[in-house]
Order: structure tokens, then sequence, then C-alpha cells
């Protein structure tokens, strides 16, 4: 099926008229079938095509909860939840509107597409002049934007299964930083969090509360939150998927728990719930990955890790390739998924590869 342009996302989405088209005679008075999806940019696809021919919706009809950034700010505002201040930017938003925002928002403020996927089209705005920037970059992409409080501290997953209202698996993860950070030239990774640290306990009980206000009944959520300098747990953002890039591969190597697997089965209606628990045969190898960002400009050399754990190494330039500097967190020049024997091992791992490791050096 064709791709289009999705001015909203900022991405290609699958062409709806194509697909009801293509679907019809498979789909029509068929209700063993199912449309599964785990991709962001279709989710909104993915609900109409089951709201058009009757099929099991898991969402019950609240795709947008996970989708618009301001319905699910408001939603978990009005449940009593922290989440950042936010405004919505009309269309016609000039440079004037600048300071007001700024007294508004709370000093430094981030601006996004609404329904955006991949951190495309993120804007750090600390000056005039960055929010002019951003109103020359965006002006006429018919996307809409929103404007909200920049939050000073670290970034965290909050990965949930859940069935029938009940979690059946949970996960807490810690990126090495903000995921727009990664276009300023920070490698981004992301690895577990122990189940026995305090701040485990208090993210999931913050995000199982999160989930609830949203309506997360049943699906695989992808959460994602601050822990402020200030101590608090603040809301950011949810999608109503597993979570991207290695985390899922990630999960099953450290606890063999697959989420693709669970997020099948609840999207189909199927009971998922003996697949929280890994098999008694797991032998647990605790794992992270990490991602490279292109900093822009002719690559010297490519990095080799010195370290005594598994690696696997994917890179997607070559020595003596021109770049262009990194623009969304798909946009990378190179990945690594690491494995370890013990959990003490892979910790100083990531904070290697994320730290001092050098991926990419350039003329």
């Amino acid at each position: 099926m064709d791709e289009v342009y999705d001015p909203h996302s900022k991405t290609l989405c699958l062409d709806l008229e194509q697909a009801i088209g293509v679907l019809a005679p498979l789909v029509s008075g068929d209700a063993a079938v199912k449309i599964f999806c785990n991709q962001e940019a279709n989710m909104e696809v993915a609900d109409r095509l089951r709201e058009r021919f009757g099929l099991h919706d898991h969402l019950a009809g609240k795709v947008e909860h996970f989708r618009d950034k301001l319905a699910m700010k408001h939603i978990i505002q009005s449940a009593g939840l922290r989440a950042p201040v936010y405004a919505e930017l009309m269309p016609d938003i000039g440079a004037e509107a600048y300071a007001d925002l700024r007294q508004a928002l709370r000093g430094k403020f981030i601006v996004k597409p609404r329904a955006s996927v991949g951190s495309r089209g993120v804007y750090k705005i600390d000056k005039p002049a960055d929010f002019e920037r951003f109103l020359s970059e965006a002006a006429g992409d018919d996307c809409e934007y929103e404007a909200e409080e920049f939050i000073d501290g670290d970034l965290y997953e909050f990965d949930l299964a859940i069935q029938n209202g009940e979690p059946i698996y949970s996960a807490v993860s810690r990126y090495s930083c903000p995921m727009a950070d990664l276009q300023e030239g920070r490698t981004l990774g992301s690895i577990m969090v122990g189940r026995n640290e305090p701040l485990h306990a208090r993210i999931v009980a913050f995000g199982l509360q999160c989930a609830r206000a949203l309506g997360a009944d049943n699906g695989c959520f992808h959460m994602e939150l601050f822990h402020s300098v200030a101590d608090e747990l603040v809301f950011l953002e949810v999608a109503a998927r597993s979570p991207g890039l290695m985390t899922v591969p990630a999960y099953h190597s450290w606890e063999g728990v697959n989420l693709y697997d669970m997020e099948l089965m609840i999207q189909s209606g199927q009971d998922a719930s003996r697949l929280g628990q890994a098999a008694v045969s797991h032998q647990s190898r605790p794992a992270f990955f990490v991602v490279f960002p292109k900093v822009g400009g002719t690559i010297r050399e490519l990095g080799k890790p010195e370290l005594d754990c598994d690696i696997d190494m994917d890179w997607r330039v070559h020595v003596g390739q021109r770049v262009e500097a990194t623009t969304t967190n798909i946009d990378f020049a190179g990945k690594a998924f690491v494995r370890a024997d013990s959990e003490a091992e892979v910790r100083q791992a990531f904070q290697h590869l994320v730290g001092e490791f050098i991926p990419v050096s350039y003329l």
C-alpha cells in the first residue's frame, strides 16, 4: 500500500482510502479478523480501519488520548497529576507571543508538534531568536504545535502491558538524556532501573495512575516522564504501543518477557497474562541499547568499544562519508545492543558508552 505525508505527525503513514479498498474484500463480515499496529505514525489509520469495518478495538475509541499531546496532558492534569504547564500554539501566532509564553510556561520552554513521532520538529526556546527560528522553519507546514514548560531532570520510560484494566507486566528504564538531545550530538541510550530501587516503585505507582486516568485498559503503553531536579515525577507523554528502538529486546534479554508477543495477543483480544512471566528456562542477561548521533561533516573514523561484553554494532555510516546532522531519534549514525553476564558489568558498560566513548570522529 502507498504512503502519504501526514503534516500532523510530520512523517509518512498509510493511505487510508487505499487501505480500506485493499482490506474490504478480506475483512468485511469476518469477526475473526483483527488489525494490529504498533507503529506510531499509523495508530490513527489503524483506529479508522477498525471503526470502518466494525472490528475489535482494544483502545475503545480513545486513540487520541495517546496521540494528541495537548489532550493527554489535559487529562493528566484534570486527574490531579503533574504534567508540564502547556499552551496551544495557534496558526497565526507571531514573534510578539514569546514574552507571554515565557511567563506562562515558567521560563525556558519546549515547542513541538501535537502529534508527531521520533522527536520531529522539537525546539528548545530560551530566547526570542529561538522562537523566531521556530516560526520561520514551521511557516506553512500545516502542522499543529504546542508549547510546554521545560522540565529540568532525568528522563525515564515506563512501559506497561495491561489487559482488562490489570497490569500484567511493567518495566522502568532510564534514558541517558532527553530524546531530543540526540539532535544536539548526545548519545541516546536506555537501561532498566533495578526493581529494588526506591525510584522504581515511585515511577510504577505514578505511571499506573497516569495510565488509568487516560483509560489505558488494554494494550501496551510506552510512557515518558521526568524525575525533576526538584524530586517531582512529571508526566511527559504516552503512546499506545510497545517501546521503540531496542528496549523490547533488552527487556527480553534481561527478564525473559517479550512485549511484542504480549502486544499482539492483547490487541487481538486474546489472554496474554501467561506471557508476563519468564519461562523457567530463561537465562537472564542484563542488556541495553545506545544510538549514536550524526553530528555533521565527513567521517574520519568509527569508534570501537573495548568492553568485556557482547556488543552488536550496527553502523549506518562509513568512513569517508559526508553526513548531515541528526534531525530525529531514528536518524542516527549507528546503534549498539549490549549484553553482559552481570548487572554491575552492564551498568558500567552503559556509563562508558553514553559518557566517555567517542563513536564517530570527523575531519
